[in-house]
């Protein structure tokens, strides 16, 4: 595998961000419809997506595995952005925050289940988490039926956050 991969499933290829990805950023998280359901709801700014970004990378020098670009592996098209990492981003924590954005074109085409299965198990198998944590609006009917398929398991809905809470654990994989 080439230095800047993290890893690969049977379509995609989740590669470690670089400066170049800013535009891509940019634009996906400045995009109302993809960010309906995601953080605060709305759009971000360039400033935003670009410390965003520069979070991405930071994780990845650090720890050697994080958030990534998901790419096709048939033409290297950039499906959207795969995120791993610590649970607030405390290296301490044994839990792992899983986040996945799809650009629209690739909307209801597997890649968000394809790779948070392979996230769930790369994070339970390859690092120091030892339970994976995922989140998803109610009204967000996909991410919802994403997580399900991934094998998570539903551990109840936050009123303040407006969340349902899937988990997965180390136990899981055998």
């Amino acid at each position: 595998m080439a230095v800047n991969v993290i890893f690969e499933t049977e379509r995609l290829t989740l590669r470690k961000c670089t400066p170049e990805d800013l535009t891509f950023f940019e634009e996906m998280l400045g995009d109302a419809e993809t960010m309906q359901f995601f953080g605060q709801c709305r759009p971000l700014s360039s400033a935003e997506a670009a410390a965003w970004l520069d979070s991405c990378i930071r994780h990845c020098e650090r720890h050697g595995w994080g958030p990534g670009m998901l790419e096709q592996k048939t033409d290297g098209e950039i499906v959207g952005l795969g995120v791993l990492t610590y649970m607030l981003h405390d290296p301490e924590s044994e839990e792992g925050d899983l986040i996945f954005i799809v650009r629209k074109a690739y909307w209801g085409q597997g890649y968000a289940t394809e790779f948070a299965r392979a996230a769930t198990a790369y994070m339970l198998g390859h690092t120091p988490i030892k339970r994976v944590v995922a989140t998803a609006m109610p009204e967000n009917k996909a991410s919802n039926r994403v997580l399900v398929k991934t094998g998570m398991h539903f551990s109840g809905y936050n009123p303040d956050s407006n969340r349902n809470c899937y988990i997965a654990e180390v136990d899981d994989l055998s």
